[in-house]
C-alpha cells in the first residue's frame, strides 16, 4: 500500500506518532493527547506516548517506526499503563510482530497494531 511505503521510507518517529494520532481520531478515539517526554514525563527513553479515550476507557499508545518489536517494548507499554493509570495499552508499529511477542502482549493487556493491521485499516 502506498501509505505504508511513505511511512516506511519518509517519516521520522515524531511524524509517525502524529500520523497515528490523526488515524486514531479518525477511527473514533477521542481526547488524543500527544505526550513528549522532553516536556512531560522526563523519561528520555519514552518519547512516543499518546493517551487516548475510546468507549469510556483510557489507553496509552506507544508508536514504534521501522523497529523490531521485542519483549522490551511490550514491557515498556505495560509499564506505561500503570504510570498513566490507563485501562490498557496499544502498541502501533509499521513492522511485523512475532507470535511470541503478541502472546506476551496479550498477557500484559497490550493490543498490537502491527504491519498487518495497518495494511487492513489504511
Amino acid at each position: 500500500m502506498e501509505e505504508l511505503m511513505v511511512i516506511d521510507s519518509f517519516m521520522d518517529d515524531r511524524e509517525f506518532r502524529n500520523y497515528i494520532g490523526t488515524l486514531l481520531k479518525n477511527r473514533g478515539y477521542t481526547d488524543v493527547l500527544i505526550e513528549d517526554s522532553r516536556i512531560a514525563d522526563g523519561r528520555s527513553d519514552n518519547d512516543n506516548d499518546l493517551l487516548v479515550r475510546y468507549e469510556g476507557r483510557t489507553y496509552t499508545v506507544q508508536t514504534f517506526l521501522n523497529r523490531e518489536i521485542t519483549a522490551r517494548e511490550i514491557i515498556e507499554t505495560a509499564q506505561d499503563i500503570d504510570i498513566e493509570n490507563a485501562d490498557g495499552g496499544i502498541l502501533i508499529t509499521n513492522t511485523a510482530v512475532s507470535e511470541d511477542v503478541k502472546k506476551l502482549a496479550g498477557e500484559k493487556q497490550v493490543e498490537i497494531w502491527d504491519r498487518a493491521v495497518l495494511e487492513e485499516i489504511l
